[in-house]
């Protein structure tokens, strides 16, 4: 029967010896030892048991979890999918949190030095950007018209701002491929102008919206604006374009 040693089953999984013993010390792999040199050996059956470990660890499960599952025998029935689903999805927005945060953190230490006092400011003003998403999310349809001028104000305008706002889309999706800084500073006035129209005079309200384009693929899908990816690529830079817009606008 063929075994492997420890390295040639981290090789073969694709993880590392380091992962493998500590899968061990867990009581999820249980491998055997030769009698001539106590090196440890691992059978296809040790293969087919890690490869499991690591689906389940991928579908988001805990160790502990995991152990259950292998000790008491595993079933597709015993998951529910949708609370790891959940918890994933959770994840993600933490790790979206954090990449936002370093994204600052790195746009500051272009302008000066960062010392903890910043990153501790810069954490008070995601959350601050965040309080603006939900603010935003909360509201319905016929809020967000009360919050405008009345613009459209009837077909031939309403017309004219959707042949816009595509052109708008596809000029974006288009710098997604093809980056030019002056072309994104032209069509972010553009898109914020729009805005401005149909929103009013209300820079929290812009605000909240644009921030929330980077974490559309999480709305709702009937107030899904875009495609998600071109949010995330465009709420970002359009966010920190605004900073300047306002300032230009007082």
């Amino acid at each position: 029967m063929e075994t492997y040693s420890i390295g040639e089953l981290a090789k073969l999984t694709d993880v590392t010896v380091k992962t493998i013993r500590h899968y061990e010390k867990m009581k999820l792999l249980f491998p055997a030892y030769d009698p001539d040199n106590g090196y440890r050996r691992y059978g296809k059956e040790d293969v087919i048991r890690l490869e499991m470990i690591l689906a389940l660890k991928l579908l988001g499960f805990e160790l502990s979890e995991i152990a259950k599952f292998l000790t008491h025998g595993f079933s597709i029935d015993s998951i529910n999918l949708s609370n790891q689903k959940s918890a994933l999805i959770k994840k993600i927005t933490e790790m979206k949190k954090v990449i936002s945060l370093i994204d600052l953190i790195s746009d500051h230490k272009n302008i000066r030095n960062v010392d903890l006092v910043d990153i501790v400011n810069l954490i008070k003003e995601l959350q601050m950007q965040e309080r603006n998403i939900d603010w935003y999310l909360e509201q319905s349809e016929e809020d967000m018209r009360k919050l405008g001028t009345g613009y459209p104000a009837n077909k031939k305008e309403e017309k004219e701002l959707r042949e816009i706002w595509d052109s708008l889309l596809s000029r974006a999706e288009t710098l997604t491929t093809d980056f030019h800084q002056r072309r994104f500073e032209e069509l972010a006035e553009e898109w914020l102008i729009v805005l401005y129209k149909c929103i009013g005079d209300n820079p929290v309200a812009i605000n909240g919206l644009i921030s929330s384009y980077s974490l559309m693929g999480e709305w709702p899908k009937d107030r899904q604006l875009f495609n998600p990816m071109l949010g995330e690529f465009i709420g970002p830079k359009l966010h920190e374009y605004h900073r300047t817009y306002i300032g230009k606008t007082k």
